[in-house]
């Protein structure tokens, strides 16, 4: 953005982002990714947690939209959109993954591409809840998996119960990256 886009933003608006990123200033650097079944919460609180902190949210779903992708190019078309979002201004305070990796081969190439960049994942967050017991007892375990046993033996992970009040699980994800605490269940 060039100084003469600046000139037809409004002052409200303006002012509006220089405060904003006043407080992302004084907001710790970090890398999370937030895990777990469909409904136990994760982009609502890797969206709030992405707010809290000033991270940027990224859902590769969200990324992917230009080209067909081949199941032999996936993980690495995936990886790279993620990267290349990374890059970006908006991205350079931290980033919240929802849902990403998928799989291991995607942990594997993203931490790799991460180590580019001096960047590696904090934390990654593991919501459940009991549906998600559930289904692990009925069906095979998922690529998910592998990717939280990828990052458990790094010591990066935080499990927490999704199926608490929001609000209560909210008020433990804020406790947990206020306070800096990792590696720890609750």
């Amino acid at each position: 953005m060039g100084e003469s886009s600046l000139k037809n933003v409004d002052n409200k608006t303006l002012f509006g982002e220089v405060l904003r990123r006043y407080k992302c200033f004084k907001r710790p650097f970090g890398s999370t990714i937030f895990l777990g079944m469909p409904g136990t919460g994760k982009t609502t609180h890797s969206q709030e947690i992405s707010d809290l902190n000033c991270w940027c949210y990224i859902n590769p779903l969200d990324l992917i939209h230009t080209e067909p992708i081949t199941p032999e190019k996936s993980d690495e078309i995936i990886v790279k959109s993620v990267v290349d979002r990374i890059k970006q201004p908006i991205c350079s305070h931290g980033a919240v993954f929802d849902n990403f990796p998928q799989n291991m081969k995607q942990s594997i190439i993203f931490d790799k591409e991460l180590q580019k960049f001096g960047i590696k994942i904090d934390r990654v967050v593991e919501l459940k809840n009991s549906a998600e017991s559930f289904l692990q007892r009925v069906h095979k375990q998922d690529e998910k998996n592998d990717v939280l046993e990828y990052y458990k033996m790094q010591g990066r992970v935080i499990s927490l119960d999704s199926s608490k009040d929001k609000d209560y699980v909210s008020s433990q994800l804020r406790s947990i990256f206020s306070k800096g605490v990792y590696n720890k269940t609750q």
